[in-house]
C-alpha cells in the first residue's frame, strides 16, 4: 500500500533515471506541450476561419463557406478578439504561474502537470459551445488557468533530466515545438472550413484530455539530479547515498565518471569536499546551504524565493528583453492569419496550409540552429546565448517588413519565411539563459517568471486590435454583412511587430553587458 501511495503522489522522487526514460519523459512533455501550444494558437485561425463574423468574406473560396461562416460565426469587434487570442489565456496564465511554479518547487511537478491539463483540456471543450463574448472569455481564461503550470513544471523537470551541456540544444528543440504547436492549431483553419469551429476545438480538447493518462506514469526525478550524478561526484561531493542508485540507470558519459572513482572492490569511494570548494569547481551553491548538507529552499517563504530570483541584474534586465520579444511574437502569431484573409482574400484552408509548411520548417530550423549555435558560442564567451538572441531580432526585422508590405501573397510568404527563421532562434537560448541565472532550487519559480513575460507579451493581440481601429484603414478583403467593421491590420502589425524586435535585442545586449564575462557553471566541461 505504501509504494501504491508513492507512486500516486509521486512522494519518493528517484535518484537517478535510465536514459531511455528520460528521453521518454521528454516525449510526454513534449506531447503535452505540443498540445498546450495548438489550443492557444488556434484561436488567432479560427478567428479567420469563421469564429469572428467580420472575416467572413474571402476572394477565393466557396460561397457555401461564406454561408456556413455566417450561420456559425460570432458577432466579435477586433478588441473583443484581440482580448481572446491574447490576454484572456496569457494574462491568466500569467497569474497562475507564480503559484504554481512555487507549488512546483515544492511538491510533486509530474503530479502538477496532470491536474493542469486536466484542467485546460476542459476549458478547451466547454468553449465549443459558447455562443457569445463573455461565455468565450469565460473558457479561455480557464484554459490559461490551467496552462500556467505546463512550462513551470515541464522545464524544471527537463532541467534534472538532462546535464548543463545539453539543455542549449534540449531546451531549443523542447521551445520549438511552438511551432508545431502553432502548425497543429492552423491546420484548425482546414477542419473549420469544412465544418465548423467548433468541430476542431472537440478534436483538440479531446486529444488534449487524452494525454493525461501517460502523464499518470511519469517519475518524479529528484532536484538537481544531472548535477548530482556529474558534478557532485566528479569532484567528491557526497550529497547522495550512492549505494541507492542503480548503475545500470546511468548514461555512458555518467558511467565513465562512476567507474573513476571505484575502489578496487568496486564500490564507490569519493574525497569529501570541505565548504567552500563548491566554488571552486564551478558548482551553484544555494543561499542557506552548509557544507554536505544538500540544498535548502525557500519552500515555506515564496516571497524570499521570488526576491532571490530577482537579485541577479542580469536576470531582470534579460526579463525586460524577452517581454519586447514576446509582445512582438504574440502580436505576430495572432494577427498573421487574419492578415492573410483580410489583405489577400485567401480561403482560410489556403492560409493553415502554407503557414504550416512555412513555420514547420524556418520556426523549427531557426530554434534549432540558434540553440546549436549558442552553445557553441558559450564554450567561448558566457555571453553567447545573449549575443544570438540580440542577433536574433534584428536579423528578422528586414524579412518582416518585407512580409507586411509587399503586395504579393506568394513574396510575403517567402519573407515570412525569413522573419520567422531568424526570429525564433531566441527561445532555447533565452530559457536556458533563465534557468542557468538561479540557483537549481528556485527554477521552476525562474521559469514561472521568466514566463510572466509571455503573459504580459499575450497581451499585444489587444493591442493590435485598438490599433486597427485607430487607423480605420478598411481591409481589401470585407464582408458587407458583418455588424463590425473589417479593418485592414497592415499598420497595426508594423508599428508593434518589428518596433518591439528591435527594443529586444537592445535589451539582450544590455543583458550580456551586466553578466559575468564566463559564466563557469557548466557541470560536464571536463567530460
Amino acid at each position: 500500500m505504501k509504494h501504491v501511495e508513492q507512486f500516486v503522489c509521486q512522494t519518493r522522487p528517484a535518484l537517478t533515471l535510465p536514459v531511455w526514460l528520460r528521453w521518454a519523459s521528454l516525449a510526454v512533455l513534449a506531447a503535452v506541450s505540443l498540445m498546450t501550444f495548438a489550443v492557444r494558437w488556434t484561436y488567432p485561425t479560427l478567428q479567420g476561419a469563421g469564429m469572428q463574423c467580420s472575416s467572413c468574406a474571402t476572394a477565393d473560396a466557396a460561397a457555401a463557406f461564406q454561408e456556413r461562416c455566417r450561420d456559425h460565426c460570432l458577432s466579435l469587434s477586433d478588441v473583443q478578439m484581440g482580448i481572446v487570442t491574447g490576454p484572456a489565456i496569457s494574462i491568466s496564465a500569467m497569474v497562475a504561474s507564480l503559484p504554481l511554479g512555487w507549488m512546483a518547487d515544492n511538491g510533486s511537478r509530474v503530479r502538477l502537470l496532470f491536474v493542469c491539463t486536466l484542467l485546460w483540456s476542459i476549458g478547451a471543450l466547454a468553449s465549443s459551445f459558447s455562443s457569445s463574448f463573455l461565455e468565450l472569455l469565460i473558457a479561455c481564461v480557464w484554459i490559461g488557468f490551467g496552462q500556467g503550470g505546463v512550462n513551470p513544471c515541464s522545464f524544471s523537470l527537463l532541467g534534472d533530466l538532462f546535464a548543463q551541456n545539453r539543455r542549449g540544444l534540449v531546451f531549443a528543440l523542447f521551445g520549438s515545438l511552438i511551432y508545431f504547436g502553432y502548425d497543429l492549431g492552423a491546420l484548425g483553419g482546414v477542419i473549420s472550413e469544412y465544418s465548423s469551429w467548433r468541430t476542431t476545438l472537440w478534436v483538440f480538447g479531446g486529444l488534449s484530455l487524452a494525454l493525461t493518462i501517460p502523464l499518470l506514469l511519469l517519475r518524479e526525478p529528484r532536484r538537481g539530479m544531472s548535477e548530482a550524478t556529474l558534478t557532485h561526484v566528479r569532484h567528491g561531493k557526497q550529497l547522495l547515498d550512492y549505494s541507492l542508485i542503480d548503475e545500470d540507470s546511468v548514461s555512458g558519459d555518467e558511467d565513465e565518471i562512476f567507474n573513476s572513482y571505484k575502489d578496487k572492490d568496486g564500490l564507490l569511494s569519493t574525497p569529501h569536499v570541505e565548504d567552500g570548494e563548491e566554488e571552486e569547481y564551478g558548482m551553484p551553491r544555494s543561499k542557506g546551504s552548509s557544507g554536505g548538507g544538500g540544498v535548502e529552499s525557500n519552500a515555506s517563504n515564496p516571497l524570499a524565493a521570488l526576491k532571490e530570483v530577482f537579485s541577479e541584474h542580469a536576470f531582470t534586465a534579460h526579463w525586460v528583453s524577452s517581454l519586447c520579444r514576446f509582445i512582438a511574437g504574440c502580436a505576430l502569431g495572432a494577427w498573421m492569419p487574419v492578415f492573410y484573409r483580410r489583405v489577400f482574400g485567401l480561403a482560410p484552408s489556403v492560409v493553415s496550409l502554407w503557414m504550416t509548411l512555412i513555420l514547420l520548417v524556418s520556426g523549427l530550423g531557426g530554434s534549432t540552429a540558434g540553440g546549436g549555435a549558442a552553445d557553441m558560442w558559450i564554450k567561448r564567451d558566457g555571453r553567447g546565448r545573449m549575443w544570438v538572441c540580440a542577433l536574433s531580432g534584428l536579423l528578422a526585422v528586414p524579412f518582416m517588413l518585407g512580409m507586411l508590405l509587399i503586395d504579393s501573397a506568394a513574396v510575403s510568404f517567402v519573407c515570412l519565411f525569413g522573419a520567422s527563421f531568424f526570429a525564433e532562434a531566441w527561445f532555447g537560448p533565452a530559457m536556458a539563459s533563465a534557468q542557468e541565472l538561479v540557483p537549481v532550487h528556485v527554477r521552476a519559480l525562474s521559469t514561472s517568471v521568466f514566463l510572466i513575460a509571455a503573459g504580459l507579451g499575450g497581451v499585444s493581440p489587444l493591442f493590435v486590435g485598438a490599433l486597427n481601429s485607430f487607423f480605420g484603414v478598411d481591409a481589401p478583403f470585407s464582408d458587407p454583412l458583418s455588424s463590425h467593421a473589417s479593418y485592414d491590420p497592415t499598420l497595426a502589425m508594423i508599428v508593434v511587430i518589428p518596433g518591439f524586435y528591435v527594443l529586444a535585442s537592445a535589451g539582450f545586449v544590455l543583458t550580456a553587458l551586466l553578466m559575468r564575462a564566463a559564466m563557469g557553471r557548466d557541470d560536464t566541461s571536463l567530460l
